[in-house]
């Protein structure tokens, strides 16, 4: 069990530095009101009911001048329109941000929560990742083992997302793991430490750009160029961010991270209704998930 722990975190830890593209910049971002067209501080699918309903005239209270006008004209055209509506419903499932930035935009600005899969080496596991100036969440599924990892306030944290546990590690029991060959926190520290610091341009500073498709999406393709002959690919829509490629100075794929959502909101961590365990209890659960 140990070692296919230690190959598991391992996994992990190169994909922390097969995603050192990312960048942590923070990212002044106002209260928004786009889409809470019934201001109750979220943007939910009633918002967009109600953007329906005022597009078909069905909700008379809804003029303009009103809060809710200008919350559910979200494109700003001085009209409400099912296409608003459409919008709406967007921003309440992750798919559009409230201020209307791009998902590369998000990327950008160092907060966000992702969700995709990631291709590396052959495997495509899936991975969710959370960055901020605050905390650093990865977590994926290997071997058929799905293990997350958190640094936050100068602690780590393994997480358990199958069995709904994590546990804080301390001083004593890092050394412990490291003298098992299971974990070099310096290691991981370090990897947290490179991961985000590359600093992403923005589109307009491409050296390359191209129409092309992603998975059957009609997009444009982003090239950024190295000193070393190595490039990455940004893949956009326009508002959506599709998915980044790492290219290597051959031309081969290094990873590809394909993005299937994209926001500045970051859920707690660990979460809320996850158990602490002991290390033992957390080992043990483990080994009982791979069986």
């Amino acid at each position: 069990m140990r070692r296919q722990t230690s190959n598991i975190l391992k996994k992990l830890f190169c994909i922390a530095l097969a995603l050192c593209l990312l960048m942590l910049f923070p990212l002044c971002a106002g209260a928004a009101s786009r889409g809470d067209v019934d201001g109750d501080g979220s943007v939910t699918a009633a918002d967009a009911r109600l953007a329906l309903r005022a597009a078909v005239g069905l909700e008379k209270a809804i003029v303009k001048g009103t809060a809710a006008f200008t919350a559910a004209d979200v494109d700003g055209d001085g009209t409400i329109t099912a296409a608003d509506a459409r919008t709406i419903l967007r921003i309440a499932v992750k798919l559009e941000d409230p201020d209307g930035l791009s998902g590369y935009d998000i990327l950008r600005g160092g907060t966000f929560y992702l969700t995709g899969t990631m291709a590396s080496g052959g495997s495509t596991s899936p991975m969710k990742l959370a960055v901020s100036p605050e905390l650093v969440y990865m977590e994926t599924t290997m071997d058929g083992l799905s293990l997350g990892y958190l640094v936050k306030d100068n602690k780590t944290c393994l997480v358990a997302p199958d069995q709904k546990i994590y546990h804080w590690i301390t001083a004593a029991e890092a050394a412990m793991l490291k003298s098992a060959g299971l974990m070099d926190e310096n290691e991981v520290r370090e990897s947290v430490a490179d991961m985000g610091f590359t600093n992403l341009r923005p589109l307009s500073g491409a050296d390359a750009s191209a129409s092309g498709t992603f998975n059957g999406t009609a997009c444009t393709v982003y090239t950024f160029l190295y000193r070393d002959g190595s490039k990455y690919l940004v893949y956009t829509d326009g508002t959506r961010l599709l998915a980044l490629e790492n290219v290597n100075a051959s031309g081969g794929t290094e990873t590809l991270l394909t993005v299937k959502t994209i926001t500045r909101t970051i859920p707690t961590l660990p979460p809320a209704d996850y158990k602490s365990r002991s290390l033992v209890l957390f080992i043990t659960a483990l080994g009982a998930e791979l069986g």
